[in-house]
């Protein structure tokens, strides 16, 4: 799924998504599955948010793992929203 030039939120679904926000500032929401991605142009947000489990995100090593983010890839990505569980968050 590719977002636009505008702000764009991108909600995958339970499988291994390809999620590209493009230009703007995107919010993109993998889900469950093995997830790729990729902010593009803008300040952009991997939301773990709905995670049923704590998540570990590395932005700097482009890896995720554990609940929702188990077995992502990110890129291009600014920021980040953990779950409500115990998260362990790397930029």
């Amino acid at each position: 799924m590719t977002g636009s030039a505008f702000n764009d939120t991108l909600i995958g679904d339970g499988g291994a998504n390809v999620l590209a926000g493009g230009s703007g500032d995107d919010i993109l929401h993998g889900g469950a599955g093995a997830d790729t991605l990729q902010g593009g142009n803008g300040t952009d947000t991997a939301d773990y948010a709905g995670s049923a489990a704590g998540v570990s995100v590395n932005l700097t090593a482009g890896t995720g793992a554990g609940g929702d983010a188990q077995g992502d890839t990110l890129s291009g990505i600014e920021n980040l929203t953990g779950s409500g569980f115990a998260d362990r968050l790397y930029g």
